[in-house]
């Protein structure tokens, strides 16, 4: 079994794992990871490490499991996860981890197998061992490997990440330059000034070039000077306009 090198933080490396190494075996070969987030179920459901399923129990569970009256299988209820045990059950390597890093302390006491009941973690892995299953912890926690590799976490958080706007942040609105009306020539002679075109009254195509900008259907963005531009927005059929910011 392929276990962590000899620059780990602390002496127990056969039970502790840096984020670095995790990372490697995600990218070599998850199928042998069965990676068991010892976390909240809500915690689990914003923004987990990629190919992690939950282990969140009662508390009477929790302790049932730590005094060795009920099997582990028993208080799983991911079919997936089930299965993936029972087949493989000690041929996989399982990687537990929590929220937050391991202190020395902690490492200490799970070297002396000094485990509390109330720690989903340390019953978790202690009842693994006790069934000779191979286990490691993660020795930073999830906070400390997702600030590292957020690409490797997904759930919620993720989904939800707001994006930009169709590169609104990129675009530049500046106001655009007078709008002057043409004079209409003079008639030629033998001509009536009413057989004149009317739209010479009209703004020149290149006046108009700038506004609006379109950024969804019906939707336009502009500034404040635009706003303020009724023939424009007549023109366009513009009809409501709304929060108006400086020009940026």
């Amino acid at each position: 079994m392929k276990m962590p090198s000899g620059e780990e933080e602390f002496a127990s490396l056969d039970l502790c794992v840096s984020k670095s190494w995790l990372l490697q075996e995600l990218r070599s070969d998850p199928s042998r990871l069965i990676i068991l987030d010892c976390r909240s179920s809500n915690e689990y459901t914003e923004s987990h490490i990629r190919h992690a399923v939950n282990f969140s129990i009662p508390s009477i569970m929790l302790r049932r499991l730590a005094a060795g009256k009920i099997e582990l299988l028993s208080t799983i209820k991911c079919r997936d996860l089930k299965e993936k045990i029972m087949n493989a059950y000690k041929d996989s390597l399982f990687v537990v981890y929590g929220d937050s890093c391991i202190s020395e302390n902690e490492v200490r006491d799970r070297e002396k197998h000094c485990y509390t009941a109330s720690d989903t973690m340390n019953v978790l892995t202690k009842r693994l061992q006790q069934d000779g299953c191979q286990v490691v912890c993660l020795l930073e926690g999830f906070l400390e490997f997702r600030a590292a590799y957020p690409e490797w976490c997904e759930g919620m958080a993720t989904l939800l990440d707001p994006m930009p706007l169709m590169g609104l942040q990129s675009l530049r609105i500046s106001a655009p330059p007078p709008r002057t009306r043409h004079r209409p020539p003079a008639p030629a002679p033998g001509m009536s000034s009413d057989s004149s075109d009317s739209s010479n009254f009209g703004l020149d195509d290149e006046e108009d070039r700038d506004f609006p900008v379109e950024i969804l259907p019906n939707l336009y963005l502009g500034n404040a000077s635009n706003s303020e531009d009724v023939e424009a927005l007549t023109k366009h059929n513009i009809k409501v306009s709304g929060r108006h910011l400086p020009s940026i």
